[in-house]
C-alpha cells in the first residue's frame, strides 16, 4: 500500500463477499455466577420500566476476523447504501457465529417485574418468579430473545413458564418471544432453587 505524504488510506482487510446475516433483538440480564451458598436474601427484584432492547446482528465469520469496530449497512426502499450500525467485535476465529450490537431498537421495549419470591427455609427451597412484558411500535412483527440468569443457586429447575426455552444450560434461561406489530407480548416463569443443609 503506497500512502503518499499526508494523507490517510483506508485498505480492506478482506475481499469483498455477501454473508448470511441474521437481525437480532436481545435482552440478556444476570450473569453466570454463582454465589459460595445459596443467596436467599431478598436484595430487591432487578425490575425494569420501558427498557430499550439490543438491536443484533448475528453471522458465521467467512474467515479469521480481528478484532475491531464493523460497520453493518443496508439498501434503503431505492437502493441506496444506508448505515444500520456499528459495533465492536471481538477476535473471531473462522466458522465461528459472531454477534454484533448495532444499536437500540427504537419501537422495542421491555418491562420486567418479579411476581413472587418465596424461602421455605426447613425445606430447603426458594422460588421466583417474574413477568417480562415486551411491547412492539413497529409495523413489522418482531422475535425478541430473552436471556434470563438464574443466579441464586447451582441448583435450580424451572417449575414453570407460558414459553418453551429454545435453550436451557446450568446458567441460562433463553425464550424466543414473538411480538406482533402494534402489540405486546409476555413471558411468565417461575424456577425453584433446592440444596442441602451442608450448603449453607
Amino acid at each position: 500500500v503506497n500512502l503518499p505524504n499526508g494523507t490517510v488510506t483506508l485498505t480492506p482487510l478482506y475481499a469483498e463477499q455477501t454473508l448470511a446475516c441474521a437481525r437480532e433483538y436481545v435482552i440478556d440480564d444476570g450473569n453466570a455466577y454463582f454465589p459460595p451458598k445459596p443467596n436467599t436474601n431478598d436484595y430487591g427484584s432487578q425490575d425494569y420500566r420501558d427498557r430499550p432492547i439490543a438491536s443484533t446482528l448475528a453471522f458465521t465469520a467467512p474467515d479469521a476476523l480481528a478484532a475491531g469496530t464493523l460497520r453493518a449497512w443496508t439498501a434503503d426502499r431505492d437502493g441506496a447504501p444506508t448505515l444500520l450500525g456499528e459495533g465492536s467485535v471481538a477476535d473471531a476465529p473462522k466458522g465461528q457465529r459472531v454477534s454484533v450490537q448495532l444499536g437500540e431498537s427504537f419501537d422495542l421495549r421491555a418491562t420486567r417485574e418479579r411476581t413472587a419470591f418465596h424461602v421455605d427455609a426447613k425445606a430447603h427451597t426458594m422460588t421466583e418468579a417474574y413477568k417480562v412484558t415486551l411491547t412492539n411500535g413497529g409495523d413489522a412483527a418482531r422475535t425478541v430473545t430473552l436471556r434470563e440468569h438464574p443466579n441464586r443457586w447451582r441448583e435450580w429447575s424451572l417449575t414453570s413458564s407460558n414459553i418453551k426455552p429454545s435453550k436451557q444450560t446450568p446458567q441460562l434461561l433463553e425464550f424466543k418471544v414473538p411480538v406482533p406489530a402494534h402489540g405486546s407480548a409476555t413471558l411468565a416463569y417461575a424456577v425453584r432453587y433446592n440444596w442441602a443443609a451442608q450448603d449453607l
